[in-house]
């Protein structure tokens, strides 16, 4: 059970909610737009996650890379390491610091 409007504000709005309930055509429009709304915003997301996407995945390649070749440079300086190669030649032709080459010396000797 409703309970009749006790204002004017309250009628009118009450009478245009009654008018837009049976009115197809104010429904139908309303029903187009919030699809078009809906498929504007999923358009969005789509394109956000998308773009996410391809930038994670360009990073991913990066980072792999980098760590490929850091890891690359170390089994060089190893290899070297074995074959008496000087720290500083070492240091030098392979782009790792005095530090990095002398510390893999020490592992190398512990083993």
């Amino acid at each position: 059970k409703t309970q009749e409007p006790t204002d004017t504000l309250t009628a009118r709005l009450n009478k245009s909610v009654l008018q837009a309930r049976i009115n197809d055509k104010f429904r139908s429009d309303y029903m187009q737009y919030t699809l078009h709304e809906r498929d504007v915003r999923m358009e969005g997301y789509n394109k956000g996650v998308a773009y996410g996407m391809e930038k994670g995945v360009a990073q991913g390649v990066s980072q792999g890379l980098a760590q490929g070749r850091s890891e690359q440079s170390i089994m060089d300086a190893t290899n070297f390491l074995l074959h008496n190669t000087p720290v500083k030649l070492i240091s030098d032709c392979i782009g790792l610091s005095m530090e990095e080459v002398e510390s893999l010396a020490a592992r190398l000797k512990r083993e």
